[in-house]
């Protein structure tokens, strides 16, 4: 094996539709092994959420709040999470494809 320096990463923007439906996923209600395809999340405050292996694929989450959420094993999959809360959320051993994270807090 070389010493050379290995190739950058190549990063892959989320590949979303032109058109997302508007959800309200504290309404929807997230349970263990939901599916949330195509939909965007905007200005909720999301609590009091204990689910596993949930899917997230095409969406955008603006202004959401997460407080004391557990979304243990999730898959997320061409998401855009913008101006989010996330400090109070547990993604652990969740799988992220293609996710980008703006003016968020951790």
């Amino acid at each position: 094996m070389s010493n050379a320096e290995a190739p950058p990463l190549k990063i892959i923007k989320p590949k979303l539709p032109k058109q997302l439906e508007p959800i309200r996923l504290s309404d929807a209600g997230i349970d263990d092994e939901a599916s949330f395809q195509q939909f965007f999340c905007k200005d909720e405050t999301l609590s009091d959420i204990t689910a596993h292996k949930v899917l997230f694929d095409q969406m955008t989450f603006d202004s959401v709040a997460f407080e004391r959420v557990s979304l243990r094993h999730a898959e997320l999959t061409d998401i855009v999470f913008r101006q989010c809360d996330l400090s109070n959320v547990d993604f652990s051993e969740a799988i992220l494809h293609r996710v980008e994270f703006h003016h968020c807090n951790w």
